[in-house]
């Protein structure tokens, strides 16, 4: 039996992702489910015990490959869509727009998902102000911008609690990973000696 050097590759990737399905590892199954649901309600969730890697889930079929909160070490980027991107209340996009952001949006992505080569990330417009390494950061500077309402609010600021979370009227769904630039790190550059 032959197998192409493309189609090993592929399998080995695929192999690779499978077993980094949760980057969280302290993450229990219930608060992996609990949080999942949270992201996109409507969509079957199906997570198991991964053993030292805590819980190992998937959500209408898309593998969870990374799930966090917004807290240290959290992974942000920007929208960048021309005109903007609907945030979708389902992993798949197939539902309902919670709001439109604006491109250059500054957002922190709790989470990503892959199904085959397709890729989604569960992004937050969190307000800039909010992160402490945003402070003095080119990257955040002209980020907060107008957002677009599809579904009713709850009338509370969007704010981070101590835990990293964040709660209050933030706008948050599934977006395409072609509809962001996510930062390598919100790092500020260090002088030159």
């Amino acid at each position: 039996m032959t197998i192409s050097l493309p189609r090993l590759f592929a399998a080995l990737a695929a192999s690779l992702c499978a077993g980094a399905a949760l980057a969280a590892p302290a993450t229990s199954v219930a608060t992996a489910q609990a949080k999942l649901s949270a992201m996109t309600p409507a969509s079957k969730i199906e997570c198991h015990a991964a053993g030292s890697n805590g819980a190992q889930c998937s959500a209408d079929g898309y593998t969870v490959m990374y799930l966090d909160n917004c807290g240290e070490g959290a992974a942000f980027g920007s929208i960048a869509a021309d005109g903007g991107v609907d945030l979708n209340d389902r992993v798949d996009g197939q539902g309902k727009v919670v709001a439109h952001v604006m491109d250059r949006q500054f957002v922190c992505i709790p989470a990503m998902v892959r199904k085959g080569e397709e890729q989604r990330h569960y992004v937050i417009a969190v307000p800039t102000a909010s992160v402490p390494a945003c402070r003095g950061n080119d990257l955040c500077k002209d980020a907060d911008l107008p957002v677009e309402w599809k579904q009713a609010k709850r009338g509370q600021a969007c704010e981070r609690t101590k835990a990293g979370d964040y709660q209050g009227d933030c706008a948050a769904g599934w977006v395409d990973v072609g509809q962001i630039d996510q930062y390598e790190t919100l790092a500020p550059a260090k002088p030159a000696r």
